[in-house]
């Protein structure tokens, strides 16, 4: 580990809750301070299949294997934090996620977001009405680009009225 944090200032660790969060600052390839943040939820019980990818980095042409969840399991952990927080950045993400996924795909993300539900304690019925809801709540869906990322590209940006209408009718009816 002290091998891959060489190049990284790496702060004392940062406690949200049950997640760690620590600061690796570097400088980047224009020779500018910047920072990543690596974040371990420490309490979270670990539903989903694990996989291991490889990581590569074109500017020191290192490439890590990384364990990570399955892309299931990550589209049922955003959606279950949808659930919980209502944000922008989630919308997007689950949008972005869902996009052009087969019958077959949506169905197997639904199977692990009801083992993600009942392994953190979430009745399905609460989350699905819920969920159902934030997304029908003009409201709501107006104020989400406040907590959206202020860094998408313009050309990626999104409809959030849209956006959560796609979701709606694509989704909720796999529930």
């Amino acid at each position: 580990m002290t091998a891959l944090a060489k190049d990284y200032d790496v702060q004392k660790p940062r406690m949200m809750r049950e997640i760690v969060r620590f600061t690796c600052s570097f400088l980047n390839e224009m020779g500018k301070k910047d920072s990543i943040f690596v974040e371990f939820n420490l309490q979270a019980p670990k539903v989903g299949r694990i996989v291991v990818k490889e990581a590569h980095s074109q500017l020191w042409g290192t490439t890590v294997r990384i364990p990570v969840y399955c892309f299931e399991a990550l589209v049922a952990k955003k959606l279950k934090t949808f659930y919980e927080r209502e944000t922008g950045k989630d919308l997007y993400d689950i949008y972005r996620s869902l996009g052009g996924k087969s019958d077959i795909e949506m169905r197997r993300i639904v199977r692990v977001l009801r083992r993600v539900l009942n392994a953190e304690g979430i009745k399905y019925g609460n989350f699905v009405s819920s969920v159902s809801n934030a997304l029908k709540d003009g409201n709501l869906i107006a104020r989400v680009h406040a907590s959206s990322n202020p860094y998408i590209p313009r050309t990626l940006r999104i409809g959030w009225k849209q956006a959560a209408d796609n979701i709606r009718k694509k989704f909720i009816p796999y529930l």
